[in-house]
């Protein structure tokens, strides 16, 4: 099961996808100018909070049950 957030933001990057990829170029411009923005800033934002240490691991990401990101 997909949590409602994590669906409505797959849905909306891969649609930002195929306009950027098969869509009309004023199309694509327009996206990009709108949501193009909003999905950059919003990696920008988990880049930061994803921020590996000294080692390459990030403690957000470490668990009991998975291994440290890298």
């Amino acid at each position: 099961m997909m949590w409602p957030v994590k669906h409505a933001v797959s849905v909306s990057l891969n649609t930002q996808l195929r306009v950027y990829q098969f869509g009309e170029d004023a199309a694509a411009l327009d996206l990009a100018r709108k949501d193009g923005v909003r999905s950059l800033l919003g990696l920008i934002v988990l880049l930061e909070k994803h921020r590996p240490d000294e080692d390459g691991l990030c403690e957000r990401c470490a668990t009991d049950d998975r291994p440290v990101w890298r």
